[in-house]
């Protein structure tokens, strides 16, 4: 297991490098991204903000630093601008990983506002366990007793092994 300081001289490292960048050519697509990403994984999340916000600005059709400024800004619990990054990227995307709806789903002010998302996604993307999974704790957890039993029987419907499903279906209905 690498020592602490060998990780943070690999940072220095690295961070020297995209300085080198940076010198030799100023504009080089990416630069900003891969220092927001290096600052974002050892949790400098202001500057890793800033960085993905000048890559934005250089080149705002970039979903996946989109993404990756979204990130920042949920954790500088700046919510509401993260959901619009996220929202924006999603709305580029032909196909989201449902790690990344999750990700959005998670920061919905209300359990409804959230599971509103993952309906939204699972209606364009078809089935996804994880997507579905969420969905029906956030309709066990509003109380939509109902709903939560419709979803388990469509799962229970596509599912090969049935048991489980049908001890879940008895336990939302009782």
């Amino acid at each position: 297991m690498p020592a602490h300081g060998d990780f943070t001289d690999a940072k220095r490292g690295g961070e020297a490098n995209f300085l080198r960048a940076a010198e030799l050519q100023p504009h080089l697509t990416g630069l900003e991204r891969a220092r927001g990403e290096l600052a974002l994984a050892t949790r400098q999340t202001s500057a890793a903000r800033d960085h993905f916000q000048r890559e934005l600005e250089a080149n705002p059709a970039d979903a996946e630093t989109r993404i990756l400024r979204a990130r920042a800004l949920a954790t500088l619990g700046d919510r509401a601008s993260a959901i619009a990054d996220y929202d924006s990227a999603l709305a580029t995307l032909t196909h989201p990983t449902p790690e990344l709806v999750l990700e959005r789903s998670a920061l919905g002010p209300t359990p409804a506002d959230s599971l509103a998302v993952l309906d939204r996604f699972l209606a364009q993307l078809g089935p996804a366990m994880a997507l579905e999974l969420r969905a029906l704790a956030l309709e066990e957890t509003l109380g939509r007793h109902d709903a939560a039993l419709r979803r388990v029987d469509r799962l229970l419907s596509q599912a090969e092994r049935r048991e489980g499903w049908l001890k879940r279906r008895l336990g939302i209905e009782s």
